[in-house]
């Protein structure tokens, strides 16, 4: 009778695990900042017909990616936040096949670098967090490579795109080094969503949420072992271009890795910049 029992409760088990393993995440794409625009950066121009068809080539790739994560039992949702647009119809019927939040702004605040910290904080503001497993949060106007689309997976740990270019790629704060990040692209777990209470996107990124989160290095990882400036008309990124600005195949950091381990402190600063950089 003892053997029956547990012969049963392995099998109950086992049926239990297979369906785990089939179970369905979900997260959601935030999406922020201006759409619809034309120019390079701290170019304000919007909603033109170039910026129009610039901003569709955005919308097909984040579409792209979400039909890929389907394939994984990963569904997304899309929550937007930007500035109000005549093309307000058209972005939000190019993703009506999937959960979508909407929320617009009538102006921009002078400080660009505040203006984006606004606009993705709202972005999750648009969502009930609970409902989901991470959140990825983007401009509106990174189209996504190929690469980024096939690479891309889950993490317990909160991701960046890349650390910056060796031009400029550590912070150091009371003899303390901290990578200069590339946060265009920033991935979230369930596990850290408090940061959203007061949510950092920038080169500092890191830095401001050990300083002021608690964090350690080991909360934080990067997607890339390569080093790239975050502005795709500056330097080459393979994940990601911004579709607003011609792009770029110079390289600064050609080939050059990163083999930096933060977890352990082995890490080598090629220069250290003070300050911030805006990239809007």
């Amino acid at each position: 009778m003892i053997i029956i029992f547990a012969i049963i409760l392995l099998l109950f088990l086992v049926f239990i695990n297979k369906q785990r393993d089939g179970m369905t995440q979900r997260g959601c794409l935030i999406l922020y900042g201006e759409s619809f625009r034309e120019g390079k950066q701290f170019d304000r121009k919007r909603d033109t017909k170039l910026g129009f068809d610039n901003q569709m080539k955005a919308c097909d790739s984040h579409i792209k990616f979400i039909k890929k994560m389907k394939k994984y039992n990963i569904d997304i949702d899309v929550s937007i936040s930007t500035y109000c647009t005549k093309y307000e119809k058209e972005l939000k019927n190019k993703y009506s096949d999937y959960n979508i939040f909407y929320s617009c702004e009538t102006e921009m605040l002078e400080d660009v670098t505040q203006s984006k910290q606004n606009m993705a904080t709202k972005g999750v503001q648009n969502i009930k967090l609970n409902n989901y497993s991470f959140i990825l949060l983007t401009r509106n106007d990174i189209c996504f490579k190929q690469e980024f689309i096939d690479t891309f997976e889950p993490s317990d740990r909160i991701q960046f795109v890349c650390q910056h270019w060796t031009h400029h790629d550590c912070f150091k704060d009371d003899e303390i080094s901290y990578p200069v990040v590339n946060a265009e692209i920033m991935y979230v777990p369930k596990k850290y969503f408090y940061i959203t209470k007061d949510l950092h996107i920038d080169h500092d990124s890191w830095k401001y949420f050990i300083q002021t989160m608690d964090l350690k290095n080991s909360d934080m990882e990067l997607m890339l072992k390569t080093y790239h400036d975050s502005d795709s008309y500056k330097d080459y990124n393979p994940l990601y271009y911004m579709v607003g600005r011609k792009q770029t195949d110079n390289w600064y950091d050609k080939d050059k890795m990163n083999n930096n381990n933060w977890d352990n402190d082995d890490i080598t600063c090629h220069s250290y910049t003070p300050y911030t950089f805006v990239d809007n």
